[in-house]
């Protein structure tokens, strides 16, 4: 399925768009489990992030950012998390 928990849209710059997919995974905690889930996510939703460039329209400049958010299962989380987004 491709139905991410969260996607945001930010049109405000006239003739660019900025997308956002954000997804969430819980994995075991443990550094290699976490990296795959992570790149999981990236790979699951690029497809996605295609058919929104592709969809936005030809006068519109579309930027698409792919957020996994994994968290370990004892409540890890990654880290530089707060870096990924710039909105």
């Amino acid at each position: 399925h491709t139905r991410p928990d969260l996607i945001l849209m930010d049109g405000a710059t006239e003739g660019m768009l900025k997308v956002v997919v954000v997804d969430v995974a819980i994995a075991f905690d443990e550094d290699a489990n976490m990296q795959r889930a992570h790149q999981m996510k990236i790979e699951h939703y690029t497809e996605l992030a295609h058919a929104i460039c592709a969809g936005s329209g030809v006068e519109t400049e579309t930027k698409v950012e792919i957020v996994p958010i994994v968290v370990g299962s004892l409540g890890v989380g990654v880290d530089g998390l707060t870096d990924t987004v710039t909105f």
